[in-house]
């Protein structure tokens, strides 16, 4: 028989996601484990007698995601965004915990990055984008990120959009009290500040998705709506899948419904108070499955704010939608009914 021998525990209050980042070093006497234990999401250097840790990536912003751990080299290679969790950049930490990190992606090039590197480390295909400008795709070499083939620049695609004179979206921060959340707007091509325009919101609400990033997208259902004299924006509550920190994250559990509806609404009066040209008659909100469920909600719990919704495939019963959804981010139905 097999005896088991516990040697290291990580837990959460809320939810655990599943992190399939566990390498092997130093002839297996360390492994990489990945944790929100200090409040963001970090990877730590494991000793497999459970008896010490060492963080390999440090600060007050969340690992996105891990790109490539390479043993031989000794780095790990991730994406982050220290400053504006609407973005991503690429970064690399030793995996011996010593020294800073290294941000690898150029400055300067402010947006969503994203990278597929080779197993030596020394390659990578990187895409990038931004709300105003188009996918970007190249192959690059590693650590310098020096242009060896641009396969796509997008420059066909943003002339085809400048030659229609479209607006691109416009990123903010609304201030809700407890704190800050972050939002973008397009608006009309013949935009009048003077005037009043009716607003759509698109919303999601729930912890699987994020509706606020800085990443190109044609937008163009949202266009059809500028066309027709309305502005489109979204805004990012709590509890959206977001990189803002484990509170951030986690704010919703068994609050699925709730604390994001609350946000949202705050958010929405507060935009009615910054921008002179809403109409706050004329505030419409739609969103598809979470998204559909926030819609609901808003309708029928704000109803001096929200003037129409559309509430597309949502989920208006807890009790009826997939356990492994539901229990996740709610608990069980016999302790949280």
């Amino acid at each position: 028989t097999m005896e088991l021998n516990n040697f290291m525990t990580d837990k959460d209050d809320a939810f655990l996601d599943i992190h399939d980042n566990i390498v092997w070093m130093e002839g297996s006497k360390y492994f990489t484990w990945t944790s929100e234990k200090d409040g963001w999401l970090h990877l730590y250097r494991m000793s497999r007698d459970g008896k010490s840790e060492t963080p390999i990536t440090k600060g007050a912003f969340d690992v996105m995601g891990i790109l490539r751990i390479d043993t031989k080299g000794g780095y790990v290679y991730y994406m982050a965004s220290e400053f504006n969790a609407t973005e991503k950049y690429l970064y690399r930490s030793r995996l011996d915990g010593k020294g800073k990190d290294e941000r690898l992606t150029p400055e300067g090039l402010v947006g969503t990055h994203s990278y597929s590197i080779s197993e030596d480390c020394k390659y990578a295909v990187h895409t990038f984008s931004n709300a105003w400008t188009p996918t970007q795709s190249e192959l690059i070499t590693l650590p310098n990120h020096k242009t060896v083939v641009t396969y796509t620049d997008g420059a066909e695609v943003k002339a085809d959009f400048d030659s229609w004179g479209f607006n691109y979206r416009e990123y903010f921060k609304v201030n809700i009290g407890e704190l800050e959340l972050d939002a973008w707007m397009l608006k009309p091509r013949d935009f009048d500040p003077g005037k009043k325009y009716p607003v759509i919101f698109n919303v999601y609400g729930e912890p699987a998705s994020s509706t606020v990033q800085n990443s190109w997208s044609s937008d163009l259902y949202n266009r059809v709506l500028n066309e027709n004299g309305y502005i489109v924006m979204s805004v990012d509550p709590r509890g959206t899948h977001n990189y803002r920190g484990r509170e951030w994250r986690k704010s919703i559990y068994g609050k699925v419904g709730d604390i994001a509806i609350e946000d949202h609404a705050k958010a929405v009066a507060k935009i009615i108070e910054m921008f002179s040209f809403v109409d706050a008659d004329r505030i419409g909100v739609w969103g598809w499955s979470g998204g559909g469920s926030s819609t609901a909600h808003l309708m029928f719990k704000h109803p001096e704010l929200y003037n129409t919704g559309i509430a597309v495939a949502g989920v208006y019963s807890q009790y009826l939608y997939d356990t492994i959804y539901q229990e996740r981010y709610q608990g069980l139905p016999q302790t949280n009914p």
